[in-house]
Order: C-alpha cells, then sequence, then structure tokens
C-alpha cells in the first residue's frame, strides 16, 4: 500500500545510452555515450515499528487460529501523536488484504464507548446515574433487545458501561439528541475518511438522522445501523486515550530524495477536540473498569493497569445477518 501511494517517488529512473556496434551487433570499444545517468530512488521513513509490528502479526494469527476466524486486524498506535506503530490485516489467508481501512464492520458494543462520552459531555447523564434494566430485555419501537451479562434489574451506567448492558445503554441514550448523537459521532470520525496516505481508504456508514428509523437512536447507541473501519475505532480510542483530541493517523515520518536530504517531515495533526479531558478521563476510567471488573478481564495484564472495551458484533453479508457469523472486538 505505502509503495503504491509514494511509488512515483520512490522508483528513480533508468538511464540510457547510445553505443555503436559491429557488423554482428557487437558493442564497439569506447563508442559509448551516456544521454542520462540513471537515478535512484528516494526514501520514505516510515512510523512501524518493527519488532511491535511482528508481534502483533503473531498475535493475531494467534488469535485467528483459536478462533477459527476468516480474518483480522490489529492496530498498535500512539494516541497522542496519531502514529502508527503496527498496522497487520489478514482475510482469507491473503496478508496484503488492507482490511484495516477498507472493510467496515458494525462495532457493536465496543461503540458504546462514544455514546457514554456524548451523554457525559453535554452534562445529559452522570456515570452514577441509576438505571432500570428489568429482566434484562427491553422492546421499544419494535426491536427488544437484550442483556448477556447482567443480572441485576437496577445498574448505574458504569455498570451498564463495564457490564456490556445494551438495555442499560440504549435506555440511557434515550436523553440524547438525535442531531447531537450523530454529531458527536462525526467528531469522533465516524463517517469521513481519516486522511491516512495509503489508497483504498472507505468512510464506512453513518447516516444523518434524516434518513434514521424509530430504532436507530437505540441501534446507534449500542454500535449498530453504522459501520466504522478498524482505523477509525483506533483513532476514535485514541482520542479517549490522549485527553479528547482526534489526531490524523500518521504512517509516513519523513520523505527524503536519493542523496538522503529530507523533502518533507510529517509532523503530528489535530483534527479537533471532541471531547473535554475531564470527560475523557471518566470514560478512561470506566473502560479500566471494563477490564478489572467487566466483560473485559481476558485483558488484564499483571501490575500494568489496561482500559478497553469489548464487542461482539452479528455479521452481515450483503445487508443480511448470517447465523452464527461474528465479529469480535
Amino acid at each position: 500500500g505505502v509503495e503504491q501511494q509514494f511509488d512515483e517517488h520512490l522508483r528513480g529512473t533508468t538511464g540510457s545510452q547510445i553505443f555503436a556496434r559491429d557488423a554482428h551487433g557487437n558493442p564497439l570499444p569506447g563508442q559509448r555515450v551516456t544521454v542520462e545517468e540513471p537515478r535512484a530512488g528516494g526514501e520514505v521513513l516510515l512510523t512501524l515499528d518493527m519488532e511491535l509490528q511482528e508481534i502483533a502479526q503473531s498475535a493475531l494469527l494467534e488469535a485467528i487460529d483459536e478462533h477459527q476466524a476468516f480474518g483480522g486486524d490489529i492496530l498498535i498506535t500512539n494516541p497522542y501523536t496519531g502514529e502508527i506503530k503496527a498496522l497487520f490485516s489478514i482475510r482469507d489467508k491473503n496478508i496484503a488484504a488492507l482490511s484495516a481501512i477498507n472493510a467496515p464492520f458494525e462495532p457493536g458494543s465496543t461503540l458504546k464507548v462514544f455514546t457514554v462520552a456524548a451523554l457525559l459531555e453535554n452534562g445529559l447523564a452522570d456515570l452514577n446515574d441509576s438505571i432500570d434494566i428489568g429482566n434484562g430485555r427491553w422492546t421499544i419501537n419494535g426491536r427488544t433487545l437484550s442483556d448477556v451479562h447482567v443480572e441485576s434489574e437496577q445498574v448505574t451506567l458504569r455498570e451498564a458501561f463495564y457490564e456490556s448492558s445494551n438495555v442499560g445503554i440504549a435506555k440511557a441514550a434515550l436523553v440524547l439528541p438525535e442531531g447531537l448523537h450523530y454529531q458527536s459521532l462525526r467528531d469522533f470520525g465516524f463517517g469521513t475518511r481519516t486522511g491516512i496516505k495509503l489508497p483504498g481508504e472507505v468512510e464506512g456508514v453513518l447516516r444523518s438522522p434524516d434518513r434514521w428509523s424509530r430504532q436507530s437512536p437505540q441501534s446507534l447507541a449500542i454500535g449498530y445501523e453504522m459501520s466504522a473501519t478498524p482505523l477509525q475505532m483506533a483513532m476514535a480510542y485514541g482520542a479517549i486515550a490522549n485527553g479528547g483530541t482526534l489526531m490524523r493517523p500518521r504512517l509516513v515520518r519523513e520523505i527524503r530524495d536519493a542523496n538522503g536530504r529530507t523533502l518533507e517531515r510529517l509532523e503530528a495533526q489535530e483534527i479537533r477536540r471532541v471531547v473535554s479531558p475531564q470527560t475523557a478521563a471518566q470514560v478512561g476510567r470506566a473502560m479500566v473498569d471494563v477490564v478489572e471488573t467487566g466483560t473485559g478481564g481476558a485483558a488484564r495484564i499483571g501490575s500494568y493497569q489496561v482500559a478497553g472495551k469489548s464487542g461482539t458484533a452479528r455479521f452481515a453479508t450483503g445487508g443480511v445477518y448470517q447465523s452464527g457469523d461474528y465479529s469480535s472486538s
């Protein structure tokens, strides 16, 4: 992908010579004139850390094998600079798939991070607010939502988040105006390309409120009726990690000519502030609860503090959900 994007700079040019031949077609000594010297191509210095890239690739292949999945993506980024430290995608054994930028999916519960962020940022909810989830089933506008992990009838928003309650998060989102809900997701970068310097990036799907159904607000609150690429998700999560700023992803650090001179140095680029540092910190702490208390326990690493959010969504092919097929994050 990088080679294709920067082909003109990398490939250099071939040289040319004119020379005389004898009657048998052999070049005559001393009868050679160089018209143009060959020129070496330039250099593109990447942000990738090859040790991390190797670790990421190995981890993804192991996970795909363990779960008998047809593919997957893994990204490691620096949330403060937008630098991509590792990027590896595979689809049906094709390691050149670049599905991290061109294969959007419904994120499911991993999108609940941004529902909660929108509620907190706009003063519409508090993590200690109480939510009645009843028996874990709720029918609204003809659609029934259900919970898997939650056992209590009354939970706080924090508990609904770290136990990944569909009912709890969807009920909390009832106070979120449609326009504000949509704009918050747009601010986090959904429905638009990230601008990474790789060919074939897609923008995913995020419909404007005038195209929503009555079920859309609740569906979006729990990560359905929209799609995002793994890179979009990584950059949006990075905005929570760095204190509230969406960064432009960077795979290229520097461009040099054939003589090693720097032609362009790509600096960290802020796109916009999406939430306040206070909101980012609150959501970040709730994500730590996911790992330490909730559904993300498998991500715990010894004495390190880990924040995260798990997610499983039904997988659709041609707009139809396939029985037994899921995407997992």
